[in-house]
């Protein structure tokens, strides 16, 4: 699976050109593909011009692709696959179909279990009613997402959202027997997409985003999970797993590979020479000024929750309380609650800059209680997905990165 998404991105880097690629371009339309039979997804940009094209766009779609075999479509299901709700308003959609409409979201890092299994299981009862009855049309499934233009440059969330198309993908297809295995289904969805590489290509390098993104540890873990329990989903022992009894998070330990000139640096052994992030930097005047590092808790609720619908995760902050010698950071996060899905995440942001650009999420990890064990877990630069942009070409080998003490 890592050689196909490293020799797709290639290929897609390969076919690019200098055409300049802008949601305002008035060339841009919405971009649909067949993912499997009876799932497509749906890529556009919440732009007047971009939104005014949708009807035309799907009902050409309908007619002339995918063999003609939804031509006949008269109902059709979008599953907005954004963190937050962003689906146009039906009036923008051809009005002679029937629609319904579901939300993956609201949630911070990853779409949680609860609602990748929930979801799966609409879609599933969506499409199988039509085959109850001769006299029934074909239906569709659109996994629909919207671009939000004011977050454009926001590249953490493109690629969170192109990772949770995803990952809905191989979770449904998965609960419907069509893959046994979570990563072969990766691998389908990436083929898909390769089929539209011309397409896509503006669109994946506007949002700073590849098909590499795909190759991501809390990926694999999330397609671990969902083949685990999807495989044990009759074994009495692992009936309360999605429900897990709450754990209490009680330190994190940042661990780099070396200290240089006073500098904390996360180091990648496999390169001998990338360094991820220094706590100490200096700026073009060479006045030297510290990054301050902060460790971000994020819990998305439950899908069942009532409180889903108006808030998507509890939220936490905590400043490392000892360390920096030795090349370790030291949080402790009192007793902190873990239940259900969470993410773990180190930024560093300037000291004393008050713009939220000069923040930047270094790693992170996304998790669900129900398959941490304590006493420890122990990660390594492989167990996270890493968005600082100094590391792009690194090989993710850090060593022992960190170690959460539940």
């Amino acid at each position: 699976m890592d050689a196909l998404v490293r020799g797709i991105s290639s290929l897609m880097n390969s076919t690019s050109n200098s055409h300049q690629f802008s949601p305002s371009n008035p060339l841009f339309a919405p971009i649909f593909c067949e993912l499997c039979e009876g799932v497509a997804l749906c890529v556009s940009y919440s732009t007047s011009s971009c939104t005014s094209k949708l009807s035309n766009t799907l009902q050409s779609f309908l007619q002339f692709n995918c063999s003609q075999r939804y031509s006949s479509t008269d109902k059709i299901l979008l599953i907005d696959i954004s963190q937050s709700p962003s689906i146009p308003p039906i009036s923008y959609f051809p009005p002679h179909l029937s629609y319904s409409i579901s939300h993956l979201g609201p949630y911070s890092s990853l779409p949680s279990l609860s609602s990748l299994f929930e979801t799966s299981e609409l879609i599933y009862n969506f499409l199988i009613t039509p085959t109850q009855s001769i006299f029934s049309k074909p239906r569709l499934v659109i996994l629909f997402w919207n671009i939000n233009t004011t977050q454009i440059n926001n590249s953490y969330q493109n690629i969170r959202e192109f990772q949770a198309s995803a990952l809905l993908f191989c979770v449904y297809t998965s609960y419907i027997k069509r893959y046994e295995i979570g990563i072969d289904a990766l691998e389908s969805y990436c083929i898909s997409l390769y089929k539209l590489q011309n397409e896509l290509q503006y669109v994946m390098e506007h949002l700073s985003i590849s098909f590499s993104h795909l190759h991501s540890p809390s990926i694999y873990q999330y397609l671990k999970y969902s083949t685990f329990y999807l495989n044990s989903i009759h074994d009495e022992e692992f009936n309360g797993v999605l429900h897990s009894k709450p754990l209490k998070l009680l330190q994190i330990i940042v661990q780099s590979e070396r200290l240089v000139d006073g500098k904390f640096q996360i180091y990648d052994k496999a390169s001998n020479r990338k360094s991820i992030k220094n706590l100490q930097n200096t700026d073009s005047n060479h006045n030297v000024f510290l990054y301050a590092p902060k460790i971000r808790f994020k819990r998305n609720l439950k899908s069942s929750d009532e409180t889903r619908s108006s808030s998507s995760s509890c939220h936490a902050e905590f400043e490392p309380t000892g360390g920096n010698f030795d090349g370790i950071l030291k949080f402790n996060v009192n007793a902190l609650v873990l239940l259900g899905d969470f993410s773990l995440a180190l930024s560093m942001k300037r000291e004393g800059s008050a713009y939220e650009d000069d923040e930047e999420i270094v790693f992170e990890i996304v998790r669900h209680s129900g398959f941490v064990e304590a006493p420890f877990l122990r990660l390594s630069g492989r167990d996270v997905d890493i968005f600082v942009k100094e590391d792009d070409d690194a090989q993710r080998n850090c060593g022992k990165l960190g170690k959460l003490t539940v």
